[in-house]
């Protein structure tokens, strides 16, 4: 998949946080963490012993790791990672700014959204296995910009992710 993120593997040990808002937190080894920008928030996606997740790095590369993304670990435990690392630039596929293009309003309303969110309609409609799959998700893209709704509905936002994994792993 081109202009896609790098993967990284590695393993961290799950530590206590503050104990005034007590949770586990994980540190971000150096040679990872150098790869992220060093300010402003950075979201991350990933999974922890095969549990999926979606989350937002903290000062100094440590991640928050809530109930959900546990799984049963616990403070000490060595726990698998594997991240996406940062996005590269995004490119727009050809048929979705056509589209964009021959809608000003829908365009309008994109140009409002956050990169992130870009991100997200963009991989939902990559994510298409047939072309008139992908056809029907660039019409139901700008259909739903129109409504000015933010987010594409009914998609898997970890499908992207374990595509990813799945893919580096073959290499």
């Amino acid at each position: 998949m081109n202009n896609a993120p790098d993967v990284f593997r590695f393993q961290a040990k799950l530590q206590e946080g503050p104990k005034q808002k007590p949770y586990l937190l994980l540190e971000l080894p150096d040679e990872i963490s150098q790869k992220f920008p060093a300010q402003g928030s950075t979201r991350i996606e990933g999974t922890i012993n095969d549990q999926p997740f979606r989350a937002p790095l903290e000062a100094g590369h440590s991640l928050h790791v809530n109930k959900a993304m546990q799984k049963d670990a616990k403070v000490g435990d060595l726990v698998n990672l594997i991240i996406l690392g940062p996005e590269p630039e995004l490119v727009i596929p050809d048929d979705l700014q056509s589209a964009l293009d021959a809608s000003s309003d829908a365009k309008t309303f994109w140009n409002t959204l956050t990169p992130e969110i870009h991100r997200d309609w963009v991989r939902w409609i990559i994510l298409a296995k047939q072309a008139p799959t992908r056809a029907r998700r660039v019409t139901r893209t700008i259909d739903q910009l129109l409504e000015q709704k933010r987010r594409p509905c009914c998609v898997n936002f970890y499908e992207y992710m374990l595509l990813r994994i799945e893919e580096d792993s073959k290499q």
